[in-house]
């Protein structure tokens, strides 16, 4: 089975069926296989026939960019979805890297195919990459991943079975479809057979009406959005909405609570996973309420195994590597696999250990990892106990070179309160160990952010470099 290899069946089936619909359209079953075909049609002809072929989507939230999606996953071909937010010397780097033997975008009189370059000879392959996306860089440089069929169809029917979706919901995903979790959930809705709600481009009230007007049953969203969807609906609730699927970052818990009064009937779920991983780990509303700190245990079809530095399993409440055992992964990067596959394990380097009841608690990531006078420090461990703190809006912490510790903690803060280091330090004194305690604080008013609105950990450096610069001109 490839993906979209329902689409003819619910053409079919249910022709009059709304298959997507955004503020402005919508487009039945029936419509939207007939798009998928012609698109097919114009690809084939314009690049010629053969496998393995990639092509470089430059859409945006619309019904097209999934149109040509399922076009090339039915012709065998990898689609490659462009951010419109990324420079243009990222874009031409990230073309040269996966080469693209077409292109798609938007012309004045509808979609234009490019042939780009001509293709040497491919042979078929029973389960081929279908999907090439980028990560967002916060460690660097985006890096190409590539999904085969079957990885996603895994992932399909575990989501089915650890949330409860099926055919008849009404899924939203307002993300942009550039982004894996928002395209995860449209191909899974339109494979299903399910109806779609995509937003051209995000905004919280737009957000909002939708769910006022419509009758969405399941959401997908990372936590900043659903929190600004939340305070956007202002003292209305939604009592329609059945479940939230959230990911992309911790899910703090006063939005849950917010969350709950929006839409007191829907079931809130969080996952943990990665791009190269697919889903790791899944916790319901119940489990987070009593283990608050966790990303739950492990998705369906997923084996899961916390590893010490020779190799070995590490013990209950041992701090590891976490690896996985899994069909949800990923086929490795468009040039190499850079260590994620360790012999019949797959791991990104998170690190985190397992409690008795099995549920699964993160520390941070390895290469993050901050080693203060021999003794190591997680930023993310640091920084969680931070964002708790009533007058932080948002905090990082990075290393800094030093002559005496090695590297020096220091953390970088936007205030949503009056500043005052001094008790953020007493704070962090009574919740960490001390050793993990930043000995410097510094204030900003915005954090160099990836295209997918995570931290870019790898600008931290520069920015509290011109923090200390502006605080000795002072």
């Amino acid at each position: 089975m490839m993906i979209g290899s329902s689409l003819r069946a619910l053409a079919e089936a249910t022709p009059h069926k709304i298959a997507i619909q955004t503020e402005t359209e919508q487009i039945t079953y029936h419509t939207f296989y007939k798009h998928v075909t012609a698109i097919q049609e114009q690809l084939l002809q314009t690049v010629g026939q053969g496998p393995g072929k990639r092509v470089a989507l430059f859409l945006g939230n619309e019904p097209a960019f999934l149109e040509a999606f399922f076009a090339a996953a039915l012709l065998g071909w990898a689609a490659i979805p462009i951010d419109p937010k990324w420079s243009q010397r990222e874009r031409e780097a990230i073309l040269a890297e996966c080469r693209p033997d077409a292109a798609v975008s938007r012309g004045p009189s509808g979609l234009s195919i490019k042939k780009l370059k001509d293709a040497a000879p491919a042979e078929a392959e029973e389960n081929p990459i279908f999907y090439i996306g980028y990560t967002s860089g916060s460690t660097g440089r985006p890096k190409g991943f590539m999904r085969h069929h079957r990885s996603w169809l895994k992932s399909f029917s575990g989501g089915e079975q650890a949330f409860s979706i099926s055919a008849e919901d009404v899924m939203y995903a307002p993300g942009p479809l550039c982004h894996s979790l928002s395209l995860f959930a449209a191909v899974h809705a339109l494979h299903l057979g399910a109806t779609l709600h995509i937003q051209t481009a995000f905004s919280a009230e737009a957000a909002a009406k939708t769910l006022q007007t419509e009758p969405i049953t399941v959401m997908y969203a990372v936590p900043t959005m659903l929190y600004a969807i939340a305070q956007a609906y202002g003292d209305k609730q939604n009592p329609v909405l059945r479940s939230i699927l959230c990911s992309g970052a911790k899910w703090p818990a006063e939005q849950k609570e917010l969350l709950h009064a929006v839409f007191p009937n829907a079931r809130r779920f969080e996952f943990y996973g990665a791009s190269e991983l697919s889903f790791i780990t899944y916790i319901d509303e119940a489990g987070s309420l009593q283990k608050p700190d966790s990303v739950g245990i492990p998705f369906p079809e997923v084996e899961l195994f916390i590893l010490r530095a020779d190799g070995t399993e590490a013990d209950t409440g041992e701090v590891g590597e976490l690896h996985v055992k899994s069909p949800l992964v990923f086929s490795g990067y468009v040039h190499g696999t850079e260590d994620v596959f360790r012999g019949e394990y797959a791991t990104v380097g998170d690190l985190g250990f397992r409690d008795l009841d099995g549920y699964i608690t993160l520390v941070g990531r390895k290469k993050n990892m901050i080693i203060s006078g021999g003794l190591n420090i997680y930023p993310e461990e640091v920084e969680e106990v931070l964002r708790r703190h009533p007058d932080v809006a948002e905090a990082a912490v990075a290393g800094v070179q030093d002559d005496y510790w090695g590297e020096k903690l220091v953390a970088v803060i936007q205030w949503q309160g009056e500043p005052d280091p001094q008790a953020l330090k007493a704070y962090c004194r009574q919740q960490l160990a001390s050793y993990k305690c930043p000995r410097l604080f510094l204030a900003t008013d915005r954090f160099p952010l990836t295209s997918s609105g995570k931290l870019a950990r790898t600008e931290l450096p520069a920015l509290i470099a011109q923090k200390l610069q502006e605080e000795l001109t002072l």
